[in-house]
């Protein structure tokens, strides 16, 4: 079994760092209403590494998104509104997919294993993000919801 890692890290405006998601409520700050919170996600599969930067919220949102499309079809766009980054996820033979992110290089690794990777973290996103930090309010509910139907289709299927 391949190790996997996904993580999420988010930019405190003031001390202009990133720390992990599990670490922000050390850093209290308080974000003016047209503020969005930068962050990285970031992908790593033992030597292999790929990552996303931008507006955190709609990163993860972008995820989903695109697992989404790869309950349709075998190849995702991962492109996120408002920036220029574009990455690309794809169903590969064997039961592997491969992740792109900004030209960066191609990660290969077992799907129903990166699936479930990005569906858990994108489930410690939501259930750990304040909602006082969101650019647009969400329901977190909602998202759990959505996770749990990517995880019957693309997991269980």
């Amino acid at each position: 079994m391949e190790q996997i890692r996904i993580t999420t890290e988010i930019c405190i405006p003031n001390a202009r760092r990133y720390v992990p998601l599990e670490q922000l409520a050390e850093y209290p700050f308080v974000k003016k209403p047209e503020e969005y919170i930068d962050g990285i996600i970031t992908v790593d599969c033992g030597e292999q590494g790929n990552a996303l930067d931008g507006c955190i919220e709609e990163l993860w949102q972008c995820v989903l998104n695109a697992l989404e499309q790869l309950c349709e079809t075998d190849e995702a766009v991962l492109c996120c509104p408002d920036h220029p980054h574009e990455g690309r996820i794809q169903r590969l033979s064997g039961r592997r997919m491969a992740l792109q992110m900004d030209g960066q290089p191609k990660l290969t690794a077992d799907f129903a294993q990166l699936c479930g990777k990005l569906l858990d973290a994108a489930e410690d996103f939501f259930r750990s993000y304040p909602p006082s930090l969101a650019v647009v309010p969400f329901e977190a509910k909602e998202f759990f919801a959505r996770i749990q139907r990517l995880r019957q289709c693309l997991i269980n299927e």
